[in-house]
């Protein structure tokens, strides 16, 4: 994988290339179009970073795509045991031969499971929300 796909609550993506001690741009929301199921995973996931202490949010996009991993797991067959291992390979890469970031990622990670459930009370409702649609599309094949 030669990058990440840094999402916005519209449910846009772009992918942005990743190298060795490269930070990956920090989620941002563009605002003309409303997504609530987005909001509540940048919420959340900025609470995940509060918590685990990623004071940058290095890890922030790895952090959605593992929310909305977990959040629709039945609609892509997907378990949660491989949500987290996509989650902390892609932190390895990211991190590369840093200590701080691997350390920081197992924090996040420990902090994701013990927030366990549901990151939106919206649910996985790809038709009613097309920006969550629109993101499992380009991110969840």
């Amino acid at each position: 994988d030669n990058g990440i796909s840094v999402i916005h609550s519209s449910g846009r993506t772009h992918s942005v290339p990743w190298s060795e001690g490269q930070l990956i741009p920090t989620f941002y929301t563009m605002r003309d179009e409303s997504c609530p199921v987005m909001d509540d995973i940048a919420q959340r996931c900025k609470e995940i970073a509060n918590m685990a202490g990623d004071t940058s949010e290095i890890l922030s996009n790895l952090c959605y795509h593992h929310q909305i991993c977990y959040l629709c797991s039945a609609e892509t067959e997907t378990s949660d045991s491989a949500c987290d291992m996509t989650f902390l390979t892609k932190a390895n890469n990211l991190c590369g031969d840093s200590p701080r970031c691997r350390y920081t990622a197992r924090r996040t990670m420990a902090t994701m499971h013990s927030l366990r459930g549901d990151p939106s009370p919206l649910g996985c409702d790809w038709r009613k929300y097309t920006c969550l649609g629109h993101y499992l599309l380009a991110n969840m094949r």
